[in-house]
């Protein structure tokens, strides 16, 4: 397995795949063991963060497994939760591919069309990107900031 791909889904529709190379998707989870090592640690065992971290380690594992035994993983219950840190890599658009359902055709990042958005003022706005395949379908989005 060299890539994890994740359902995109846009008010309950489905729109597009995403998939991501998981060396960079194991990079992400580094950067979280190493933010809990560095500010953490010393939190109760049951503390949310220190759980988090537990699930963090064991999700990176299974990552590693998976591309040094080039093996399948199934996620289970954990599968919105990988999504969740994936959409990392997305929002620095380090992804690997976006496969629009519409076209059902596979587009690499260059391929895209990226448009910035913005809602709101003042302190109630915020802003991000949206992604576009090369026939104007909508196939990603994401929030970049909020005020």
């Amino acid at each position: 397995m060299n890539h994890y791909k994740f359902n995109f889904y846009e008010k309950k529709e489905f729109v597009s795949v995403i998939k991501i190379e998981i060396p960079k998707l194991i990079e992400i989870y580094d950067q979280e063991i190493r933010y809990y090592h560095n500010y953490c640690k010393k939190l109760p065992k049951d503390a949310p963060r220190h759980i988090e971290f537990r699930e963090i380690s064991k999700l990176k594992a299974k990552l590693v497994e998976g591309l040094t035994e080039k093996v399948d993983i199934d996620f289970g219950n954990n599968e919105d939760y990988v999504s969740s840190f994936s959409m990392k890599i997305v929002r620095k658009i380090d992804f690997h591919s976006i496969y629009c359902k519409k076209c059902e055709k596979e587009y690499f990042k260059n391929e895209v069309c990226f448009t910035d958005w913005t809602t709101g003022s003042g302190l109630a706005a915020s802003g991000g990107k949206s992604v576009f395949c090369l026939n104007n379908h909508f196939i990603c989005g994401f929030l970049e900031w909020d005020s």
